[in-house]
Order: C-alpha cells, then sequence, then structure tokens
C-alpha cells in the first residue's frame, strides 16, 4: 500500500511539472508570437509609409534607385553578356520608367532597340547613349522617330543608355552587315570618354590601341535567351521591398563614402579634356574602326558631337586629319536650356527635334 502511495505521489509531481513546463512554453511562445507579430506590423508600417511618401522620408535619390529600370533584374531592361562583356537591352520588353522625376514608356523592337517597328534592313542606323535612346521621353519624342519625319529613309535607332565607343564599336560589327544601312550616325556625348575607364583598365585600352584596325575581332556573342531574367512564377512575386532597397542604398552610399575617403593618386584620375589620354586614344581607334567597317558595306559614317567646346574641337579635327565626315552643325554647347529637360539634362522634344533637323540636313547635303 505505501509503495502505491509513493508512486502515486511521484506521478502528481511528475504531471504538475509536465503541467508547469507546458504553461511556461505556452507563456514564452505566445511572447514570442506576439513580438513577431509587432515587428511585423512595424516593417509593414514602415513599407507602406515608405511607397507613400518616398521622396519625403529619402529623397528623389532614393525614389529613382527604387523605380528605374536600367538593372539586369526580372524587371529590368537589361541582360548582360559576359563573353562581351556588355549591357543588351532585352528584345520586345515594354516597361514603365523612371528617373529624377519623369516617367516614359520604354518599348524596344525585335533586335532590342527603342523602335516603333522591328526592321531588319535600314537605310539610317544611329549609334549613341541615353541621348539617343532618348532617356525621360516617350518613343515618339526620340531623335529616332523625329529623324524619319525629316528624311526619305529608313531610320534604326541602336542608341542604349550608357554605350560608347566600346559597346558602339561591337553594334557596327553586328549589325551593319545585317541591316546594310547607306548611313552610320556616330553620336559622341561628352561623358563617352570616363565611361571607358568604369568599364575597361588601362591595360585593356592600350592592347586596343596597339592593334590595327584590320585586326579588331570580337567574341561571339551569347544567345539571349540564355541570359534574359524573368519573373519567378510569372510575376506573381512581388518587386522587392522598398525596406531592403532602402538598406541597399545605404549600404552603397556608406561604400562610395569610405572610397572617398581612400587617397587617389593624382595619376589616376583621366584628364579627358586632353586628347592624348589613354581613353581618347581608344575612342579615335574605335572612331577608325567604325569607319572602315561602314566603308567595307558601302556606307558612310558620320560623326556628330553631342558635347562641350573642348571635345567639339579635338573631335572636328581630328576628323580632318583622317578623312571622316563630320556634322558642324551640332554644336550643342550654344544651345539654351529650352532643349533639355529641367534638372536632368536631356534632350527634351525640342532639342530631339533640333537634333534631328541637323542630322537631316547634313543627310541632304551628302545625297
Amino acid at each position: 500500500m505505501r509503495k502505491f502511495i509513493l508512486t502515486q505521489n511521484r506521478s502528481e509531481r511528475l504531471s504538475q511539472t509536465l503541467a508547469s513546463v507546458l504553461q511556461d512554453y505556452r507563456r514564452s511562445f505566445s511572447n514570442i508570437a506576439l513580438l513577431t507579430a509587432t515587428l511585423f506590423l512595424l516593417l509593414l508600417t514602415l513599407e507602406v509609409i515608405l511607397r507613400l511618401w518616398p521622396a519625403e522620408i529619402l529623397g528623389q535619390e532614393f525614389v529613382t534607385a527604387v523605380l528605374h529600370k536600367y538593372t539586369t533584374a526580372p524587371d529590368g531592361i537589361y541582360y548582360y553578356d559576359p563573353a562581351l562583356k556588355m549591357h543588351f537591352m532585352k528584345p520586345n520588353f515594354k516597361t514603365d520608367q523612371y528617373w529624377n522625376g519623369y516617367r516614359w514608356r520604354h518599348e524596344t523592337d525585335g533586335l532590342g532597340f527603342r523602335n516603333v517597328q522591328t526592321r531588319m534592313r535600314g537605310d539610317v542606323i544611329l549609334l549613341g547613349d541615353s541621348m539617343i535612346y532618348g532617356h525621360g521621353a516617350n518613343i515618339g519624342e526620340t531623335v529616332g522617330v523625329l529623324l524619319e519625319q525629316f528624311i526619305p529613309y529608313a531610320v534604326i535607332n541602336l542608341g542604349t543608355q550608357g554605350h560608347c565607343a566600346f559597346q558602339e564599336m561591337y553594334l557596327v560589327h553586328e549589325y551593319v552587315p545585317k541591316l546594310k544601312p547607306q548611313y552610320i550616325i556616330y553620336f559622341f556625348f561628352e561623358n563617352d570618354i570616363s565611361d571607358l575607364y568604369a568599364i575597361l583598365t588601362d591595360e585593356e585600352m592600350s592592347n586596343f590601341i596597339q592593334r590595327n584596325v584590320s585586326e579588331i575581332t570580337f567574341r561571339p556573342r551569347t544567345d539571349p535567351k540564355t541570359l534574359i531574367r524573368h519573373a519567378s512564377f510569372f510575376g506573381l512575386f512581388p518587386p522587392k521591398l522598398y525596406l531592403f532597397r532602402a538598406f541597399d542604398m545605404l549600404k552603397f552610399k556608406l561604400r562610395k563614402q569610405r572610397q572617398h575617403e581612400k587617397p587617389v593618386a593624382i595619376d589616376a584620375v583621366p584628364d579627358v579634356n586632353n586628347e592624348d589620354t589613354i581613353g581618347w586614344k581608344y575612342t579615335k581607334q574605335a572612331i577608325l574602326y567604325m569607319d572602315a567597317v561602314a566603308k567595307s558595306h558601302q556606307a558612310k559614317l558620320i560623326i556628330v558631337p553631342i558635347t562641350n567646346k573642348s571635345y567639339y574641337g579635338i573631335l572636328k579635327k581630328f576628323a580632318a586629319q583622317h578623312g571622316l565626315l563630320f556634322a558642324e552643325k551640332s554644336d550643342v554647347y550654344t544651345w539654351g536650356p529650352t532643349h533639355f529637360f529641367p534638372g536632368d539634362g536631356h534632350f527634351n522634344a525640342a532639342g530631339a527635334t533640333r537634333m534631328a533637323k541637323i542630322v537631316a540636313d547634313y543627310l541632304k547635303d551628302q545625297s
């Protein structure tokens, strides 16, 4: 009997202990659940606030970083070809684009360029960066579309944001034999020299300069279908949270600040006004290559500077030395601010129209 009572007491104590442990577990779980719910609601509130008032809280720079599509993300306009070390725009791709307070509709043709329709033959092809792509403007207000209204030629715009001689040289190599143009309009913008230093090393540029024009070759282009990133599960997942983007932007700014704090050797900073720098030599070599390709296909390369007075003079002298065609009336450094988007600097409708007319008049003189 005594053994039974002792066993019963042990069982009761064990049950009480288990009940106490379970109660403590439930209390801890409730606290964790409450803390998790509170944290979730806090983050959700911050996310909603950032989406409603992003510019007021973090400024226009943050809004641009969040909304722009100049990326290789599934919703971005680019894909990257590692073989060529170049970004290309996705073909047959449409999206809303944003930058610095300006909104426009981005749409590309079957080749991945900003044209109203896909053409496999064209009389005039345009090479250039964001000024010719039409940053900030809808497609009807781009130089390519406007130019076609003034000339009896089919125009194909190959302009791409961020391009310089490095990428444009490849586009001439790939598309001139296919499109068979009569004219290749090479728009030079004043950041084309500095852009080279962001994508090529001095050694790479030096090796290129030492090669003869006839020796310049390119690696085969990778099949875009293997490179283009698409939205997962048909786009059912939302884009990256603003909170995460704010955190990414903070990390970028801190990293950039640390880089600025590091001492920079004077020789490491290129003087882009000096035509004897490696960046200018590379660009000149690239122009000669593009001109050689043009002539080999019975086409004419025309240099159209969209730049400051110093660069304009360098290009004009270089063109004269090598017998290159040069559109002298494209002296945009004399234009007033009414031709550019306020606070942005890219062509507005008036600027794109004026540039299109300049090119149209030059082409009429050539015919």
